[in-house]
């Protein structure tokens, strides 16, 4: 029961990352904004795509 408890807390963090994770790089493709740098990745999302 215990060793049940402790897997499920596992997958429910690994779980939580995840998303957390997918969730900051929507985020980042939505407003072309890299917050780590504070740089725009709109110019670089337009010559890479030629727009």
């Amino acid at each position: 029961l215990s060793l049940n408890r402790k897997q499920e807390a596992q997958r429910n963090y690994i779980s939580a990352l995840q998303n957390s994770w997918l969730s900051y790089f929507k985020i980042r493709k939505l407003t072309l904004h890299d917050f780590e740098t504070g740089i725009s990745l709109a110019r670089e999302f337009d010559f890479t795509h030629g727009l």
